[in-house]
Formats: C-alpha cells, structure tokens, sequence
C-alpha cells in the first residue's frame, strides 16, 4: 500500500469526526448530561464507580469538543462532586482505568 494510500485512511476529513462524535454524544446521553459550566449530571447512577468516573472522563472530553471553553480535564475533587464518589474512592477508580489504559 502507498504512502498516500495509508493517508487517505488515516487521515480523515472533519466531517468523519463529527459523525463519529455524534454517535458518542447519542450514547453519552443516555448516562448523563453536561451543562454550560462543564459540571457532569449523571442520570443513571446506579453504576459501578469505575464506570461513573469513566463516564465523567468521557463526557468532559466530548463536551470540550463541541464547547471550546469547557475543558476535557476533570480534577478527583470535580469527579467526586459528580458521582458522589469518595474522593479516595475516585482516586482508586481512576487508578484502576490508567492501569487498563483505558484513561
């Protein structure tokens, strides 16, 4: 295969990220929402930890890329407010995800 082959494949136009990025927020939606300020409102909480401060990684991600001023970061102290996780609990949580890198 061409160099200009593999480019074409992996470098792709706004347009696919932007359906991909759709597809996301459709899932996204279904857990939570995000408001103007960034904050993260789970509507499904009856969820393991993990998947609550994964959910809160994801969904400040995404919304960073729809609202330039909301940022992707998200502090333990912030994830903790979200989920109503102890923040030690949020820590191992997050630790947890690192190591499957999945964060």
């Amino acid at each position: 295969m061409s160099i200009d082959d593999l480019k074409k494949r992996f470098i792709v136009d706004a347009d696919v990220l932007k359906v991909r990025l759709e597809s996301v927020v459709d899932k996204a939606l279904k857990f939570c929402i995000v408001d103007k300020g960034g904050h993260v409102h789970i509507t499904r909480p009856k969820m393991a930890a993990k998947d609550q401060v994964m959910l809160v990684l994801i969904a400040r991600a995404v919304a960073s890329q729809l609202q330039p001023d909301i940022s992707a970061d998200a502090s333990v102290n912030e994830i903790a407010t979200y989920t109503g996780l102890p923040e030690n609990q949020v820590r191992a949580r997050s630790k947890d995800l690192i190591e499957a890198r999945l964060v």
